[in-house]
């Protein structure tokens, strides 16, 4: 409620001297709004404890490849340097494949054994890659294959696993996206405290960090039986014109992954620096916990707006960095701030991928495909500059590496996509591959069904002529089939809370006030001739 006082003349009267006197009365003004209504959804424990798990084994490989891996190198610092580019080449390269050939990879698993199927696929390359790195050396042709074998097969299940959670984030609604993101931060450093601590004990800690894809494998199967294979409309989405959107995606993600190799290559070289593993444990946790506490306070307060997590959080990591070029040596302080800001960076860049996916109604292929995978080669691209250009250095030319990295996050954040962008380069109309396929069968089907397939399909249409999120549009069918908040939150595995506001954010984008008007509205849509 926002109270407003202001001055409006209220009457005139001619006073005893004869002149005229006006008195002006204050003008109070009361306007309600009505509240949006927040509550928390029911959060996931196996997408946390799954993405913190993914966290935990880029932390290993990151910060602890020379101790578990590279032990057998003569020395361990070289294959563990040329590791991560040659990983990160085929990481961005099978990222960016998803964007392209989206509409062939959703027909090739548009269903849930072949979604499993594909995990396991990624789990079983993480966990072979991971074992080449043991083998990995820059002195034998051997140990060279092992190193690009392992370059390989890691880049490639970890974007495997990547896109499954990107598929489960992208049906959820924003307070669990970055809830769920924002402790997965923390699942992954408890994860990560428990495997460096087998660093000397060759070759169980490699071993130990091998295994962790499966562990994710695991998680993306239970979450998603209860976020993505129950739900109706999961493989539904709105049609984008797919050039003019990636170049919009791609443009501030190459930005900020530049800046976010530069981040990363200093807090290694940091963390190297610092102490030993009790300190670089304390360092990565505590970065951990507060980028956890500020990602849930910034979404507490701002989260209604697109691309709300850049405003607070940026200007935050740019006082972080400042801090950082004003100490010369490597201290524990430092190297919080380095991890803080490339934690921030990946959280934030990531909460804003599954907050498009979701309120756009988009497939997860093309945002996380092009976006993720833009921001991937902005990494590669910076830490590749680091090496090769002297002057890019942060050892040797901290001012230079500062000045690029604010230019990066000014611009990036400039090039940011608005809202009302995006939704200029929505078509409007439905895009399901998968279903393509199926549509000639419907004849075939029984009349029960038959009819269940129009009544799917107008409120396909409802929801894409008032461009509906995907939780929205999953309530929405609910909805229209006469189900109460009680039974949308047991079906959709959210809260009472969160499915009476998708309830009032539906009647407001449809104009209507109740449960009736908006069965007679799905029930009153025409069905588009095929």
């Amino acid at each position: 409620m926002t109270v407003q006082y202001d001055e409006q003349q209220g009457f005139a009267d001619e006073g005893e001297s004869g002149y005229l006197m006006e008195i002006k009365l204050p003008r109070v003004k009361v306007e309600v709004r009505e509240d949006e209504g927040f509550s928390l959804g029911k959060l996931s424990p196996a997408l946390i404890v799954g993405f913190g798990a993914h966290w935990a084994w880029v932390y290993l490989t990151m910060f602890n490849g020379q101790q578990l891996f590279f032990w057998n190198a003569a020395d361990p610092a070289v294959p563990a340097g040329l590791f991560h580019p040659v990983s990160l080449v085929f990481f961005v390269m099978t990222l960016l494949s998803y964007g392209v050939l989206s509409r062939a990879y959703r027909r090739l698993f548009a269903t849930q054994r072949r979604r499993a199927r594909l995990r396991f696929i990624g789990a079983t390359l993480g966990f072979a890659g991971t074992l080449f790195m043991c083998l990995a050396d820059v002195g034998s042709a051997a140990g060279i294959a092992a190193l690009a074998a392992g370059g390989a097969t890691t880049g490639i299940g970890s974007a495997i696993l990547l896109m499954s959670y990107g598929v489960s984030f992208g049906q959820c609604d924003i307070a669990t996206i970055v809830t769920s993101t924002a402790l997965s931060l923390v699942a992954g450093i408890a994860l990560y405290t428990a495997v460096s601590n087998l660093d000397l004990l060759h070759p169980l800690g490699a071993l130990a960090a091998a295994l962790i894809p499966f562990l994710e494998c695991w998680c993306l199967y239970r979450c998603s039986t209860v976020l993505v294979d129950k739900l109706e409309f999961a493989a539904i989405t709105l049609k984008v014109r797919k050039t003019p959107f990636a170049l919009r995606l791609c443009a501030p993600s190459l930005l900020f992954g530049f800046a976010l190799g530069a981040v990363r290559t200093q807090a290694i070289a940091d963390m190297h620096l610092v102490g030993g593993l009790g300190t670089q444990v304390v360092c990565i946790g505590a970065a951990a916990l507060t980028a956890c506490a500020l990602m849930i306070a910034v979404m507490l307060t701002q989260r209604q707006h697109i691309n709300f997590m850049f405003r607070p959080l940026l200007p935050l990591i740019a006082i972080a960095l400042v801090a950082v070029y004003f100490i010369a040596d490597a201290t524990p302080f430092t190297t919080f701030a380095l991890l803080l800001c490339y934690l921030l960076f990946e959280g934030t860049m990531w909460v804003s991928y599954a907050d498009i996916t979701q309120r756009f109604r988009l497939t997860s292929f093309v945002v996380f495909g092009f976006g993720r995978g833009a921001l991937a080669l902005g990494a590669l691209i910076g830490m590749t500059a680091s090496f090769a250009i002297p002057a890019l250095d942060s050892a040797t030319n901290p001012a230079n590496t500062l000045i690029i990295v604010f230019a990066c996050i000014i611009f990036g954040f400039g090039a940011l996509p608005r809202g009302s962008e995006l939704r200029a380069l929505i078509v409007g109309e439905s895009d399901n591959p998968a279903g393509e396929m199926l549509r000639g069968r419907e004849r075939a089907e029984s009349p029960e069904k038959a009819r269940a397939g129009r009544f799917k399909r107008k409120c396909e249409l409802v929801a894409n002529r008032y461009l509906l999120s995907k939780k929205e549009t999953e309530v929405l069918f609910l909805l229209a089939k006469g189900r109460n908040a009680a039974y949308i939150q047991e079906q959709l595995y959210i809260s009472e809370g969160t499915a009476r506001t998708h309830m009032r954010h539906i009647y407001k984008k449809l104009d209507i006030h109740t449960q009736q008007e908006l069965m007679d509205l799905v029930e009153g849509s025409e069905e588009e001739v095929a």
